[in-house]
């Protein structure tokens, strides 16, 4: 058994900072990681049957697993356990925590968890304190990819294109931040995914608008004057699993789709 570790970034600040400190693990055979957080399910028996059946899935406690960080070589200076201190722990929101992955097999390269790091201890070696443990408590049950976008140009009524979802949430919907531009003619367009028949419309945009529909609280961002009102059915385009087929109804002439894919990877 061997104690290794990657070097880390957290609130968008290299592990690098503070020298060769790095997210510590224990080298073994095999090891218990978790994955993911825990779900409730909901069942429902039918009548005259002995067999339950799934109404329903939510989430019952988010991702959370114990971490350290270590130093080797010289203690931390007690100005040094400050800034760490404030930089990683007990933080009033959730921050960005990325492994920073230069192995051959980049197991955690582009994955990052929403997280905050605390009850912290201090790990005490001979000479001094080369370390902390701690608990990193995230935000979902799972990690996420960085943002990625996916532009689809040249496209006209009646266009069709393929969107590919490879979340690691099978069985549920990506639900992305859309932007589009409409071409010289404005006025109603709708996006129709025509494998889960989900769609997005809108009405009365003007001509060469950009619009953008956040993906979280559906605020519209737009470059001409068109506001709430115009997108009419005020919901999400949902992306299945797989290969999504779309339909573009109406002037638009680009899309950007930007997402953010889930990823079920323990630490």
């Amino acid at each position: 058994m061997a104690i290794g570790g990657k070097q880390f970034r957290f609130d968008n600040t290299s592990s690098t900072r503070f020298g060769d400190l790095i997210f510590a693990y224990i080298d073994t055979d095999y090891s218990d990681v978790q994955v993911e957080g825990s779900y409730k399910y909901e069942t429902v028996k039918t009548p005259r049957e002995n067999i339950l059946y799934i109404q329903n899935v939510q989430m019952d406690s988010p991702l959370s697993f114990e971490g350290e960080i270590v130093r080797e070589g010289e203690p931390f200076t007690d100005s040094e356990i400050q800034e760490i201190t404030n930089w990683l722990f007990n933080r009033n929101n959730y921050k960005k925590l990325e492994i920073i992955d230069d192995t051959t097999d980049n197991e955690y390269t582009g994955t990052y968890y929403n997280c905050i790091l605390t009850s912290e201890s201090s790990l005490r070696y001979g000479d001094g304190q080369h370390g902390f443990k701690f608990t990193v408590n995230c935000n979902a049950p799972y990690g996420f990819e960085f943002e990625k976008t996916q532009s689809y140009t040249s496209l006209q009524d009646g266009s069709t294109i393929d969107f590919y979802n490879n979340s690691d949430n099978v069985d549920g919907y990506l639900r992305p931040t859309i932007k589009f531009t409409t071409g010289t003619v404005g006025g109603n367009v709708s996006i129709t995914n025509n494998t889960n028949n989900s769609v997005v419309t809108f009405t009365g945009l003007n001509a060469s608008e950009i619009i953008l529909v956040d993906k979280f609280s559906q605020v519209i961002s737009s470059t001409g004057l068109s506001r709430f009102s115009n997108f009419t059915n005020h919901k999400n385009l949902l992306l299945s699993n797989g290969k999504n087929t779309l339909q573009i109804t109406g002037n638009i002439t680009s899309l950007d789709i930007i997402y953010e894919n889930i990823k079920r990877k323990g630490v």
